[in-house]
């Protein structure tokens, strides 16, 4: 039950710091690049499919990790670990991304860094929970 208690949590975290990030620390590139994205009106309009992405990607994300864990013991370490590999992960497709948007490298860098640290944040704060609440 505890890992389902993490998905809300997951989610809050997943909203809060991709505004951080997107809506705030990379504000200034994106408008730099403002020819790439939708303008700025028609993302307000999009918003309900990006939470809808950032809730299914919390689900996945706490399913998964109940499924790598089962029968072991969770907790800060073992998050941190699942974390890191999801977070590699989406630095991959991150990758990708680049290499058909005409975006600067140092965006394509940061987008890497900051999916790897949302992810391992995001797991050892799972990780914790779960320990927490068993």
């Amino acid at each position: 039950m505890s890992y389902f208690l993490g998905i809300p949590a997951a989610f809050a975290l997943i909203f809060g710091s991709d505004y951080l990030i997107h809506g705030v620390l990379l504000k200034s590139v994106y408008a730099a690049t403002a020819s790439v994205w939708r303008p700025e009106t028609e993302m307000i309009e999009m918003i309900r499919y990006m939470a809808a992405g950032q809730a299914l990607f919390a689900v996945s994300f706490c399913c998964l990790f109940l499924k790598m864990t089962s029968g072991k013991t969770a907790g800060f370490r073992v998050g941190i670990s699942f974390g890191f590999w999801v977070g590699l992960m989406l630095a991959a497709g991150n990758l990708i991304w680049y290499s058909v948007l005409p975006v600067p490298v140092m965006l394509a860098v940061k987008w890497c860094g900051y999916s790897f640290l949302q992810m391992t944040v995001l797991g050892g704060i799972l990780g914790s929970l779960v320990l927490m609440l068993s």
